[in-house]
């Protein structure tokens, strides 16, 4: 599955508008919404930067999130469950 259709299934999943991954804003649903699509995209193994590129981060951020992310069992769940969901 290419990146691109990664990121339309997870903005539908969450019910965001195109282009809300890769937006500058904080807000912590699409904080959480980024934390879930990087994961996926590593579990499928995609480099940081590959990663960094698809939701417009450098991928010293990308680490950090990903760090964040696999220190929290309930997004690892949730991701691992939409990950399924989309066939990646």
């Amino acid at each position: 599955m290419r990146p691109q259709e990664i990121l339309e299934q997870i903005e539908s999943h969450f019910g965001l508008e195109p282009g809300d991954l890769r937006s500058r804003s904080r807000i912590a649903h699409l904080v959480r919404a980024r934390q879930v699509t990087a994961w996926i995209f590593r579990d499928q193994g995609y480099s940081l930067e590959a990663i960094g590129n698809a939701l417009a981060r450098d991928h010293s951020t990308i680490a950090h999130t990903l760090k964040r992310a696999n220190q929290n069992d309930r997004l690892i769940r949730e991701a691992t469950q939409l990950k399924e969901g989309l066939g990646a």
